[in-house]
């Protein structure tokens, strides 16, 4: 069997993104609201090679750090930080989407160039450079790529947040996304002795006790649609109160929706405020999400999407299956 080539991403980008990150002296990086593991491991990855090059490096987050990251150097320096008046540069990392900037828009007006580097289809950032590829699964593969071909040097330190990044967003080399390059991206972090049990038990298989009775009501409401084929999970504003719920339960209990048997594509809607859903969309094969979200004012993967929505829930379950239904056989 022919192997399937995977497209690099533009040396000249590269080069250019190497020479505007030596040439600055102030540097602030942020990445998408609601960050997962490889918005914070690219975020902190690039951090730490900026701060070994002795450049004033400030990270900026907008949401919840999640407690399981804990062993990443570097991550109680995001937000802790003044924000300059001025920045010689700006580095958006994982984020196709000015909206998903959160209240760190406002960083902008704070630079004198912006670099956005990003995987997502269709990134509409305006910066000054934009290095995408979304054959690439995470941010932290393009990143890893940048220092494989500038020769920049890692320590144990960066490649546990490039490992993180990576296995974030490839579900610990589950999704479909995961390449070949994946694999060997991966096999040269590794080459840094992590403590690579410790790492996918914090990331993938942790849980609080405290959190079984959240579980349990995703379970008993946990919805099977269109013969089986779509999972729907919605957590109204008042559950995610009564249960205290964090970012990392509900991101842990998507698994329940996109890991049944049968589900082509699974919906997990989030009140994060009332009448405001964060809808996240999942899919396996040929199903695209990523034009159920467009299609509604999102965007995302081909089978990794997203949408935030207003209204009640039922009118915001309505629209979402309604343009899933245009991507699923009859």
């Amino acid at each position: 069997m022919k192997n399937k080539t995977i497209p690099i991403t533009d040396k000249t980008n590269f080069k250019n993104l190497l020479k505007n990150l030596k040439e600055a002296e102030t540097i602030a990086i942020t990445g998408h609201i609601r960050p997962d593991g490889d918005c914070i491991g690219s975020c902190l990855a690039l951090a730490e090679v900026l701060r070994s090059w002795d450049k004033t490096t400030h990270v900026f987050i907008d949401g919840d750090i999640p407690e399981n990251l804990s062993y990443l150097r570097g991550l109680k320096t995001i937000n802790a930080d003044a924000m300059l008046e001025k920045y010689d540069l700006l580095v958006i990392l994982d984020l196709s989407q000015d909206v998903r900037l959160g209240s760190n828009v406002e960083l902008r007006s704070h630079a004198k160039k912006i670099i956005c580097i990003d995987h997502h289809l269709n990134p509409q950032i305006k910066s000054n450079i934009l290095i995408s590829n979304p054959a690439r699964a995470s941010t932290g593969e393009i990143l890893f790529e940048f220092f494989l071909k500038e020769n920049i040097p890692f320590d144990k330190d960066i490649a546990a947040a490039l490992y993180t990044a990576i296995a974030s967003d490839t579900g610990c080399f589950l999704f479909s996304n995961t390449t070949p390059f994946t694999h060997r991206a991966v096999a040269r972090i590794m080459e840094e002795d992590l403590d690579i049990e410790h790492i996918n038990f914090q990331n993938f298989r942790s849980y609080d006790p405290k959190s079984i009775p959240s579980a349990h009501y995703v379970l008993k409401h946990i919805r099977f649609l269109n013969k089986g084929r779509v999972s729907l999970i919605v957590l109204p504003y008042k559950v995610l109160s009564k249960y205290h719920m964090s970012h990392d339960d509900r991101h842990k209990y998507a698994k329940y929706g996109t890991d049944a048997n049968g589900v082509l594509v699974s919906i997990f809607m989030t009140e994060q405020e009332p009448n405001s859903f964060n809808v996240s969309l999942r899919s396996t094969g040929n199903y695209s999400v990523a034009s159920v979200a467009e299609a509604l004012g999102g965007g995302g993967h081909k089978n990794a999407a997203g949408v935030t929505l207003t209204g009640d829930a039922k009118t915001v379950e309505t629209q979402v299956l309604t343009e899933i239904a245009k991507i699923l056989p009859q």
